[in-house]
């Protein structure tokens, strides 16, 4: 949404993007954030990476990004 481009968009089908992500591949960093390419927008693109973490006990909690998103957003 932030750069109008779905995750994946280098992907030609659903089913690779169905095997890429069953392999452990996160989508790829999108390049420049348009609005969000200040210094939040690397933050946020980090904080998107930590939160498909494929170990779970390694993710930020619900309350953990809520409370980057109003401290970062601002």
């Amino acid at each position: 949404l932030w750069t109008l481009k779905q995750p994946f968009y280098e992907v030609p089908n659903n089913r690779l993007v169905v095997k890429d992500v069953i392999l452990g591949k996160r989508p790829s960093h999108p390049g420049l954030f348009g609005e969000l390419d200040r210094p939040n927008g690397e933050a946020l693109w980090n904080l998107l990476t930590t939160m498909w973490n494929h170990d779970r006990s390694l993710r930020p909690s619900a309350s953990n990004v809520k409370r980057w998103s109003y401290t970062s957003m601002m």
